[in-house]
């Protein structure tokens, strides 16, 4: 049997160049930001029920007015084992990944899940270890017709953003003792409805807690992120794509977002 393996590169460079008023202050009227990336990945089909993926990634970030300077390891592998079990076909799926950056140092995340379909509906059970924690993953999806899809999911983490994610924005200084953010309780409920093949529809509502969100605030004039102790997502997300024709596909998406600081009841919208 011919073994089908698949390899593919990317490489990414951007630019940010952020202007400020503040210059007696932070010491320098505008900061640099340049982020380079290099991606390759690798897809082996061992049979027709097992898979794997791999990733390996290498991202330096450079804010050069504050001579900071991060770089970023990763690398991850997913394997996946169709099978039947009881006269049911089950997708066990295994994912590893290792991460070393300046940010959260030396991470490791493991999960484990499990999809089985019965009849028209689709379960989903996993448990994921996030370096610090474990938690227990759940989805449930049923199917009414080809055309809408009715789903319930559980799935609490423990997030690590990399240094792009909370940089590139117009933050301007560093936090050096930021800690990961804890999602400690998740509930998304969603409705996806297809109007033809062509343009999906989907509805979802969240309800989600936290310890230690990291947000952003002003520190000296500069923007910087910090961990909230405890906050609280709610709110909604339509989402809606339509492809017109081969190479070209528009999106459309809204987002309502109530969220609170739990500890003084602090809202906003």
């Amino acid at each position: 049997v011919e073994k089908l393996v698949q390899i593919g590169f990317s490489l990414s460079y951007d630019n940010e160049l952020l202007q400020t008023p503040y210059s007696g202050i932070l010491g320098f009227n505008e900061l640099k930001k340049h982020f380079f990336t290099l991606n390759l990945r690798g897809k082996s089909d061992f049979s027709d029920t097992v898979n794997l993926l791999s990733n390996i990634s290498f991202a330096r970030s450079e804010l050069t007015e504050i001579s900071y300077f991060d770089n970023t390891y990763d690398i991850s592998l997913i394997t996946s084992y169709e099978t039947i079990i009881d006269s049911k076909k089950h997708l066990l799926k295994l994912a590893l990944e290792g991460r070393n950056d300046g940010v959260f140092n030396t991470i490791y995340l493991v999960s484990l899940e499990d999809k089985i379909r019965y009849d028209q509906i689709n379960f989903t059970f996993g448990i994921r270890y996030d370096n610090i924690r474990t938690s227990l993953l759940a989805k449930v999806v049923y199917e009414f017709d080809n055309f809408t899809n009715l789903y319930v999911e559980y799935a609490p983490r423990v997030t690590y953003p990399v240094f792009k994610e909370l940089y590139k924005t117009n933050l301007m200084n560093v936090n050096t003792a930021l800690q990961p953010e804890y999602m400690y309780f998740s509930v998304v409920t969603g409705i996806e409805h297809k109007l033809n093949k062509n343009i999906p529809i989907c509805l979802e509502i969240y309800k989600k807690d936290f310890d230690s969100f990291i947000s952003q605030e002003s520190v000296n004039e500069a923007g910087i992120p910090v961990n909230i102790s405890r906050a609280v997502l709610m709110g909604f997300n339509l989402k809606e794509k339509c492809k017109i024709f081969n190479g070209f596909t528009q999106m459309l998406e809204y987002h309502f977002v109530n969220s609170s600081n739990s500890l003084d009841d602090t809202k906003y919208v």
